[in-house]
């Protein structure tokens, strides 16, 4: 990640970390014969040592997502700019907007930002 910030290399690794969790526990739900049981405490340790080891094989690599997520993700930041519509942003408004959408206060922040940005631009 050229040019990212250590917090922002951190939280990829936490991202991968936790897909490759859910990846696991998918597989072993979805394939009981597949060899693979073993509890959450360790799925987490395997995951960690599976994310580390992918990390620099695949960081800065452009990874597609899938459609539908992106589809996803862009109507939950429409909702979350329609919570804003006429609020201000204060730290009440933040955590009831977190708690809606189950989304980290960051995460809000950077939407918002981005939205800003997007009017500054329009006006030029």
């Amino acid at each position: 990640m050229a040019g990212a910030s250590t917090d922002e290399i951190e939280v990829a690794g936490q991202n991968m970390r936790s897909d490759v969790v859910m990846v696991l526990m998918e597989i072993t739900r979805d394939q009981p014969d597949c060899g693979l049981t073993v509890d959450h405490k360790r799925l987490d340790q395997i995951a960690a040592l599976i994310s580390k080891k992918l990390q620099p094989r695949i960081g800065g690599r452009y990874i597609p997502k899938a459609e539908h997520r992106e589809l996803e993700r862009r109507a939950r930041n429409a909702r979350i700019l329609e919570f804003f519509k006429g609020k201000p942003r204060v730290a009440k408004n933040y955590e009831e907007c977190r708690q809606l959408f189950n989304v980290s206060r960051r995460l809000i922040a950077s939407i918002l930002a981005e939205s800003n940005k997007r009017k500054t631009v329009q006006r030029f």
